[in-house]
């Protein structure tokens, strides 16, 4: 099954509700096409303009972009946080959750195993990054992600954003360095788990170059800076100074960032445009 087939099948129930509700509520959305600038006039957003030219006008912005991509592209830097240009150039003390996922196809329903699995092996090498264990997501609770019989095994490793920003330079080296995560994937749970030996393919591997093409991650990193003894004040309201009527939401405005936070930092946008509405 290609991965994105499993993809589609993972996202597509949980995305389709959420526009559902959105549609029914009363919004349009507007796909496949993105956003080039928030437009502000006298200190207030009135709108934003798309990157095909056309103007949507707003009474209030809630961007939920990387933060990075809302000040330095939407807004064009005209409006700098210092909290996150000191994150950014302190990363010992504020570090970015850059990883790669690898998702592998096994024919073997794998019933029994725990839908987490965590495990020692013997240090491999990939990308500069040294491993001594692995976890593995099993989603064989899920009948509709795989045809009967087989299953999907997910693995994210942490990476070195550095190294795969050097490989993609060169597209072949781009696709051996994934080759090679394959071959070293399948030696070491082939070693584990005796039972898969040819029993693995690979279905896809998604880089942090993956998520920058894809999300505009900064750093390719899916969710916000990792907590640390060094780090401070972590989290941020989604207000701009000087800008009325744009509330920022998504994963860079409160530890440790993923969906729930995004949905909450959401939720909170809408509250403070409610609150200045005077609405209950």
């Amino acid at each position: 099954m290609p991965f994105a087939t499993f993809r589609r099948r993972f996202t597509l129930a949980f995305s389709r509700r959420v526009a559902d509700t959105f549609v029914a509520r009363g919004g349009t959305l507007s796909l496949g096409t993105s956003v080039r600038e928030i437009v502000i006039e006298k200190g207030r957003v009135t709108g934003v303009n798309l990157a095909g030219g056309q103007f949507v006008p707003g009474d209030y912005v809630v961007p939920a972009t990387d933060i990075h991509t809302t000040l330095e592209k939407l807004l064009g830097n005209a409006y700098p946080l210092k909290q996150f240009t000191l994150r950014d150039n302190d990363p010992s003390s504020y570090p970015l959750m850059t990883s790669v996922h690898v998702a592998l196809a096994v024919d073997d329903e794998l019933k029994g195993w725990n839908h987490s699995i965590t495990f020692t092996c013997k240090p491999f090498v990939l990308a500069n990054c040294t491993y001594h264990q692995l976890s593995l997501g099993n989603y064989a609770y899920e009948p509709s992600f795989s045809p009967p019989g087989s299953n999907v095994l997910t693995i994210s490793l942490d990476t070195d954003y550095d190294y795969w920003k050097e490989q993609v330079r060169d597209r072949k080296g781009y696709k051996a360095a994934k080759e090679n995560i394959y071959n070293s994937l399948f030696g070491v749970l082939e070693d584990k788990f005796p039972q898969l030996k040819g029993k693995i393919t690979g279905l896809d591997i998604a880089t942090p170059l993956t998520y920058e093409r894809y999300c505009d991650a900064y750093r390719g990193s899916w969710m916000s800076y990792i907590i640390t003894p060094k780090s401070k004040n972590l989290i941020y309201n989604g207000k701009i100074k000087g800008v009325k009527n744009l509330y920022m939401a998504g994963q860079w405005l409160m530890p440790p960032g993923g969906l729930p936070v995004a949905a909450m930092t959401g939720k909170w946008a809408i509250e403070r445009i409610k609150k200045q509405e005077k609405i209950r």
